[in-house]
């Protein structure tokens, strides 16, 4: 699973269970709850593949749940 953000201030942030994994910490998920429930809380543009991958190679990688500055601790 992969996510983009698009701001209005022209900043991408791109996330993905492979960014989040890279230090070898589990995540699961990159929502917290139901997949459904959340997506419906949140204002979603639809986009084709093709757009999506564009704009994910303009990302920056901004992992949410294991940021860079966070250290592996906990095993899981």
């Amino acid at each position: 699973m992969r996510t983009v953000n698009v701001f209005a201030d022209g900043r991408i942030e791109r996330n993905s269970i492979a960014l989040e994994e890279r230090k070898g910490d589990r995540c699961p998920s990159l929502v917290e709850g139901p997949f459904i429930e959340t997506a419906r809380s949140i204002p979603l543009g639809l986009i084709t593949a093709l757009e999506f991958e564009e704009v994910w190679q303009r990302g920056t990688d901004t992992p949410f749940w294991f940021p860079d500055d966070f250290p592996k601790t906990v095993q899981f």
